[in-house]
């Protein structure tokens, strides 16, 4: 798996931890916040670090996280998109396999699913009317 590829696991990690905070935790068997970061981080091969941050990116889609007030990047958006509507067993049962998954076999199986965290590619609209511009064509996003 890529460094690339780790980061994008990294981020549902950081999700599942914002989402469900303390009780994350508890279902993990990990004593504290930095203990999840520092051992996710070097299960995933990423910087422990990474794991944090992300996980304050999210504080804009949880009422109970303060922090990060500010825009989200589309991958974020999309990594909320992919699993708001999972429920905390399920959720806790898919962060396990993440973490659990050393073996070169499973690692292809989670590098299958990087593509559906890609946010959808934006598509730009191009105007061009007779003799008005210059160049063309001119984006207007």
């Amino acid at each position: 798996m890529t460094n690339k590829e780790g980061n994008k696991l990294a981020l549902i990690v950081a999700y599942y931890l914002a989402r469900f905070n303390s009780l994350a935790l508890t279902r993990l068997g990990y004593d504290s916040f930095s203990q999840a970061f520092r051992q996710a981080a070097a299960i995933l091969d990423v910087k422990k670090n990474y794991i944090k941050l992300s996980r304050d990116e999210f504080d804009p889609a949880f009422t109970w996280r303060r922090g990060w007030i500010r825009p989200m990047s589309r991958q974020i958006e999309r990594i909320i998109e992919l699993f708001e509507n999972i429920e905390e067993p399920e959720m806790t049962a898919i962060i396990r396999e993440l973490l659990s998954a050393k073996s070169p076999e499973r690692q292809e199986e989670l590098s299958q699913i990087i593509p559906l965290l890609d946010p959808p590619k934006e598509k730009k609209v191009f105007l061009y009317y007779e003799g008005l511009l210059e160049k063309k064509p001119k984006s207007i996003l």
